[in-house]
């Protein structure tokens, strides 16, 4: 009898996996872990209380409902679920049997890695598809852009005088487009974009000129101000730009769905973090809001929450600050609003 029950201890001591003995109530009769870390609570608070007294309401439901389902089928029941430790989200696969009458053996093990390999999967498999539809949308939409030129070639030859500027803010509006172009491409391409020196005072006043002829809504205010010193950053002109007025945009929707007037501003700070200097660009407005349950997922490529949003922009922003060694942070309160700030390095010694 004993070399029997060190047999099997030996084949328990081998498994990477959490047993338990439940009966039909849900309360732990016994139950066997070498990996106390995937624990939800300490090993000695576990015999003798019910899952519903250890585990989150809607895991211990899912267990009571597979615990029934077990006892009254007699067979093997198997579901996942989903454990938000301190530190990390873990999950688990569970395979539930019949033991006796009013008792159910449960063998669960941790899948995290496997969900994480998973979902990496997934995303990749996202973002090949993503590339071979915003590349052809792309090369159609240079093609367009190149009669553009062309016809604007033919245009300056035949400008009136005093006309000029009209045909210089046409040619912005091109170079804008083009330059938008080539950042799709390059974020499912994951090429590098040219980098150069930005004037962050130029260039928000140049969006500023911009967002007078968005169609932002009557009830929506922007400000945009421009530093009074002029800063320095090393980045792509157009993805610097496109990323503001995104923002911009993205704030307007928010503050358009709260339904009442609301205001936008675009406000630039350096601060010293991490040992390094940073021009921070943030967009605040007193829109929804973001619920806190997404707020880590607003930056994943394809995740939206608009019935016609491309989730793209946000993971662009993203993508294109970790280009330039820079990073974003999101604050946002419920039907207060959010300011996100954009970090990128400051260029000290420009001149």
């Amino acid at each position: 009898m004993n070399n029997g029950m060190e047999y099997l201890k030996g084949i328990l001591d081998t498994l990477p996996d959490l047993i338990f003995v439940l009966d039909r109530n849900g309360i732990h009769i016994d139950f066997h872990s070498n990996f106390d870390d995937d624990l939800f609570v300490s090993p000695d608070e576990i015999r003798g209380k019910s899952v519903v007294d250890l585990l989150p309401k809607d895991v211990a439901e899912l267990t009571l409902k597979n615990i029934e389902k077990t006892l009254r089928e007699k067979t093997l029941s198997t579901f996942e679920y989903t454990l938000d430790f301190e530190n990390e989200v873990k999950y688990f696969d569970a395979r539930m049997t019949f033991l006796e009458e009013s008792k159910v053996l449960v063998v669960v093990r941790n899948i995290t890695e496997k969900k994480l390999m998973e979902n990496e999967l997934k995303e990749s498999q996202k973002m090949e598809l993503v590339g071979q539809i915003v590349s052809g949308i792309s090369h159609d939409f240079n093609n367009i852009l190149s009669l553009l030129y062309g016809n604007f070639g033919q245009l300056t030859k035949s400008v009136e005088p005093g006309r000029e500027k009209y045909l210089n803010s046409t040619k912005r509006v091109l170079d804008r487009a083009k330059n938008l172009s080539d950042s799709l491409l390059n974020y499912v391409s994951k090429k590098g974009l040219q980098k150069e020196w930005i004037s962050i005072k130029e260039a928000l006043e140049d969006i500023e000129h911009i967002t007078k002829n968005l169609p932002i809504g009557f009830s929506v205010e922007v400000s945009v101000l421009p530093p009074q010193e002029d800063l320095f950053i090393d980045a792509h002109r157009a993805t610097f730009e496109s990323s503001i007025l995104n923002l911009i945009i993205n704030s307007r929707d928010s503050i358009v769905e709260k339904g009442r007037p609301g205001s936008i501003e675009v406000h630039c700070e350096t601060v010293e973090k991490d040992g390094r200097s940073w021009v921070v660009v943030s967009v605040a407005d007193d829109g929804l809001g973001i619920p806190e349950d997404i707020i880590d997922q607003v930056t994943k490529p394809l995740f939206t929450t608009k019935a016609e949003g491309t989730g793209l922009g946000l993971s662009m922003i993203q993508r294109g600050l970790k280009e330039v060694e820079g990073h974003l942070t999101i604050d946002s309160t419920k039907n207060e609003g959010t300011r996100i700030s954009l970090f990128y390095p400051l260029l000290k010694d420009f001149n």
